[in-house]
């Protein structure tokens, strides 16, 4: 007895360490052996087929310019090299253009939103998939315009000569 006491404040810190290991070995068992129920549901089994209302589709046209061209026509007539394309992310192609003073340039919209392009002080606006054809002059010959589409500055060049 005399043992216990001398040794009482060890018999308090052992028996604790002891319970507390026990408390947590306890909890980590129910909860690693913690099961979960699945409820499965079935659908039910449709007996005749559900006739849905038909749905009209519109298509959206290119927006043409002043001069009534179809987008087709407009494209075949400037694609060999006075024709800027903005895809969706406002990037061109080409990224340089050289023109001679009093030329047509189609502004092509690629993208699915409208665009604001600016050319020198000029402000186009483009529809979605949209074009216009723009001419350019200048009085000083050559001149050369950094092209912004939306906020996105310098994303093509036009040199007139």
């Amino acid at each position: 007895m005399e043992y216990i006491k001398a040794h009482k404040k060890e018999f308090i810190i052992g028996g604790s360490v002891v319970i507390v290991l026990v408390i947590i070995s306890l909890f980590y068992h129910f909860k690693r052996g913690k099961v979960v129920d699945v409820v499965t549901e079935q659908n039910p089994i449709i007996s005749t087929p559900e006739v849905l209302p038909a749905k009209k589709v519109s298509y959206k046209k290119a927006v043409v310019s002043s001069d009534a061209m179809t987008y087709t026509e407009a494209y075949m007539k400037y694609h060999n090299g006075s024709i800027i394309q903005f895809d969706g992310n406002c990037q061109s192609r080409p990224n340089n253009i050289v023109l001679k003073n009093g030329s047509k340039l189609m502004l092509d919209n690629r993208g699915s939103n409208a665009e604001s392009i600016k050319i020198g002080d000029s402000t186009y606006s483009l529809d979605a998939y949209g074009f216009k054809v723009v001419t350019i002059n200048v009085s000083k010959i050559p001149t050369t315009y950094s092209i912004d589409c939306k906020i996105a500055q310098n994303v093509s060049t036009v040199t007139v000569e």
